[in-house]
Parts: structure tokens; sequence; C-alpha cells
């Protein structure tokens, strides 16, 4: 049983070093997430929805393709 704790754990590690390359968001999503330097899920994962919103470029659309790919991999690591 404890085996599959630290599986799920370390899945869960390895996920958040996940380059955005991986995420197959839009090249535009991707390129302003680069270009404001948020480069791996866990970059994205501790900002918040108002830290992402500033990002100029960024606009709604974009911020719901982000947030449908969060609750994508949240989903897939639990």
């Amino acid at each position: 049983m404890a085996r599959g704790k630290y599986k799920r754990k370390r899945e869960r590690a390895a996920m958040r070093t996940l380059p955005i390359e991986g995420l197959s968001f839009s090249m535009r999503v991707e390129n302003l997430l680069k270009r404001n330097g948020l480069n791996t899920l866990d970059d994205i994962v501790h900002k918040s929805k108002e830290d992402l919103s500033s990002i100029r470029g960024l606009g709604v659309v974009s911020l719901a393709e982000i947030e449908s790919k969060l609750q994508k991999y949240k989903s897939g690591a639990e």
C-alpha cells in the first residue's frame, strides 16, 4: 500500500517539472508563457488567475485554454 502512495507522489513531482512544450498549448499561449518566465507546469500552477490575466496579450480565450490544461493535468495526477 505504501508503494502506491509514493509512486503517485513521484508521478505528481514528475508532472510538475513537465515543460510547457509538452502540454500542447497553442503557439501563442506557449510563447506568452515563455516570454513571462513560465517554463514548466509548476511555474503555471504557482500563479494565481489574476497573475496570469495580468500578462499582456493573454486574453480570456487563452486563460480558458490554460485553465482547461491545468484541470486535465490535475485530474490525471490524482
